[in-house]
């Protein structure tokens, strides 16, 4: 069944934030998964397919929205600058991205990779990895498939309606990003909000130069 017709409002900023608000509400949040993941970070922040606004703790330094919907980087960009963290917005391709590299000291996504095709989602954790400092920290956010029906109807009925149309199981999204980028990576799976979303936090630290 083709769920367009659904998808289409989401492309407004306020509508997107209320859908994201309703789906996360009840349940366990992710507060505490996203404190482990994005917590305590310092410096020149890259939030890869930001959306329309930031869904982790600040850093403190400034914080780099970037998305391929303009009008989400703006929405993002004028969220308004704190004492803790400066606020940008930059419009690209996760896949190709205009910065050398190096440029972060930290660098995530939340609910990016489901969007893409394992090229591009490949792509774009190995782009993640190059703008990435030696020594810095990568995260990854993505909601996740059941592995089995069973584990989740609500949760399995979502993914199959939600327009990200890449929707992995934990296993798959783990053995992609470990292709894509060799390493010693963490997992921290959740099961969060009232339908019981299934999701995973992966975490890799860029190896330092020697």
């Amino acid at each position: 069944m083709n769920w367009s017709w659904l998808h289409r409002p989401l492309e407004s900023p306020s509508i997107y934030r209320a859908v994201q608000n309703f789906l996360g509400a009840g349940g366990r949040s992710l507060d505490d998964v996203f404190e482990r993941g994005f917590g305590g970070a310092c410096g020149l922040v890259l939030d890869v397919g930001s959306g329309p606004v930031r869904e982790t703790p600040l850093p403190n330094g400034t914080l780099v929205g970037f998305d391929i919907n303009p009008r989400y980087v703006l929405r993002y960009a004028t969220a308004g600058s704190t004492s803790q963290c400066d606020l940008f917005g930059v419009v690209g391709t996760a896949a190709a991205m205009p910065f050398s590299t190096g440029t972060f000291d930290e660098c995530g996504s939340v609910a990016v990779l489901h969007h893409l095709p394992d090229p591009l989602a490949a792509d774009t954790a190995r782009e993640m990895l190059r703008v990435l400092k030696p020594g810095g920290r990568l995260s990854v956010f993505d909601m996740v498939r059941p592995e089995r029906f069973g584990d989740g109807p609500l949760a399995s009925f979502l993914c199959a309606i939600d327009r990200g149309r890449h929707l992995r199981t934990r296993t798959a999204l783990g053995e992609l990003l470990r292709e894509a980028c060799p390493g010693p990576w963490s997992e921290d799976p959740v099961v969060y909000a009232w339908p019981r979303l299934h999701g995973v936090l992966f975490m890799l630290h860029k190896p330092a130069q020697r």
